[in-house]
């Protein structure tokens, strides 16, 4: 299964145009498997590792990039109050980008190509990079302002700052980065907003198979990334419950 990722990213690449950059944007990208990107990360080290000694490539560029490892899987949605504080500091290309992995919550490569012409009924088509599946992502009505008030600049919908061309993903994670920085939120990446958007869907009353519709992951993946609002939820009811019932034995 690792093998088949490599190929899918790197398959068609030279060896010696393999950038410590494009090994972390992978690892990035599967980052809601923390074991499984590390070790795509291990395998490439390997392969190029063999490459050097054939004489293909000079440098290893896989050597060096540090591991998720298991601190990386207890991501938390974004607090709102952090997500208030992100939408006053970003200026207008950042707070689309922001806005769009929120409001679809997909993975920011996806995000990072959608074109304007996708754009269909009120929502986007989006062909997941990582999984193939096509999904049809309805927006909700801040995102239709916010695109309703953004330029058509090129093709794709997110673009460069100052270039009208699409947005690279090196430099649309610095970007955000910076702001994350200045406000605090650096332990919030941007892999967490899908954790956000899945669990303010989970808030809502939806159940896995409608989050799913949106996210495109598995159940089991929807599970894991809701189970911690899930059990603020059930622990609320709970003590509310507990309460009711002490109100009324205090009146007996």
């Amino acid at each position: 299964m690792a093998l088949n990722e490599i190929e899918r990213v790197l398959g068609n690449a030279d060896p010696n145009s393999v950038r410590r950059k494009h090994v972390i944007q992978m690892q990035s990208e599967l980052s809601d498997r923390p074991r499984h990107a590390d070790f795509c990360v291990q395998i490439i080290r390997i392969l190029l590792e063999h490459a050097l000694d054939l004489g293909w490539v000079e440098t290893n560029n896989a050597k060096g990039v540090k591991l998720i490892g298991k601190t990386r899987d207890n991501r938390l949605p974004w607090p709102p109050a952090m997500v208030e504080e992100f939408r006053k500091a970003a200026g207008s290309n950042e707070l689309l980008l922001f806005e769009l992995l929120l409001g679809t919550g997909q993975r920011i490569g996806d995000v990072l190509e959608m074109q304007w012409h996708e754009i269909v009924e009120g929502g986007v088509w989006v062909v997941q990079n990582k999984t193939g599946k096509r999904l049809w992502i309805p927006f909700g009505q801040r995102l239709l302002t916010l695109l309703g008030n953004t330029p058509k600049r090129s093709m794709f919908i997110v673009n460069h700052p100052t270039k009208d061309e699409q947005w690279t993903y090196d430099g649309a994670q610095a970007a955000i980065l910076k702001i994350r920085k200045q406000i605090g939120a650096e332990k919030y990446d941007i892999h967490s907003l899908r954790y956000t958007a899945a669990s303010e869907m989970a808030l809502a009353g939806c159940d896995d198979s409608e989050i799913a519709a949106v996210t495109g992951q598995t159940l089991e993946m929807v599970k894991h990334y809701t189970a911690a609002v899930r059990q603020k939820v059930q622990a609320t009811r709970a003590i509310a419950a507990r309460e009711r019932i002490d109100f009324r034995l205090a009146k007996s």
